[in-house]
């Protein structure tokens, strides 16, 4: 594409920025309406759209636009995911539940990579 590699930081910085604007946003608008599935799925449906953003990706600016997209789902996703879990469990199990969360989320962040490594090994 012809960007440098100091570009890497402005993709980076692009899923932050999508993600302090929307996070703030929904939590504020999930408590007013008390509506939780709404926003879920507004998460799920951005998931693909900045998928298909990336599959056609030609330039630096829309895998800029891709990494903005996904900041903004996955705020959505993680405030619906907690405040969801508080809703649904009282609070002497909050801790408990929350550590699972967080638990899964680090073992997807381990052998995701590993996986999706030779998964392209194998293509």
């Amino acid at each position: 594409m012809g960007v440098s590699r100091a570009s890497n930081g402005i993709v980076t910085a692009a899923f932050g920025i999508g993600g302090l604007v929307a996070g703030s946003l929904i939590g504020y608008v999930s408590d007013r309406t008390q509506n939780r599935i709404g926003p879920q799925l507004c998460a799920s449906v951005l998931y693909v759209v900045s998928g298909l953003v990336l599959y056609f990706a030609k330039h630096f600016y829309q895998i800029v636009i891709f990494r903005l997209i996904l900041g903004i789902a996955s705020s959505i996703a993680d405030t619906m995911l907690f405040t969801t879990v508080a809703d649904v469990y009282p609070a002497n199990l909050l801790g408990f539940k929350m550590a699972v969360i967080f638990v899964f989320d680090n073992i997807g962040n381990m052998l995701g990579p590993l996986l999706g490594g030779k998964a392209y090994e194998h293509m």
